[in-house]
């Protein structure tokens, strides 16, 4: 779909594409405090009419960060959001949301 703003945060990096374009940002440990400025940085948001979230496989942190933020910037903006890995969605007040899927216990300590 034209402007749907492709959004995938890892442990090492943050993944945004939208209309062909591409840019990757490093963001080791950083993700919370990079992402937004990244995307704002990145595109015009008034022109953003769709996000997808990679919304499976990255380290439980990267994974919540960037799934909890894609959600929040389509809420914020009204528009939709479209899980890319796994299609689990969850409603609230007939709204969808992407819901992150963890293929593994978060490891803290």
């Amino acid at each position: 779909m034209k402007n749907t703003l492709s959004l995938k945060v890892d442990n090492e990096k943050i993944y945004l594409e939208l209309d062909g374009k591409k840019k990757s940002v490093p963001a080791a440990r950083k993700q919370s405090e990079k992402l937004l400025k990244a995307i704002v940085d990145f595109c015009d948001l008034k022109k953003v009419k769709a996000i997808s979230i990679n919304n499976t496989g990255s380290s439980f942190t990267a994974l919540r960060i960037g799934v909890t933020s894609a959600n929040a910037l389509a809420y914020g903006l009204g528009i939709e959001i479209i899980p890319t890995e796994n299609k689990n969605i969850f409603k609230v007040n007939n709204k969808k949301y992407a819901a992150p899927v963890y293929d593994r216990e978060p490891n803290i300590g």
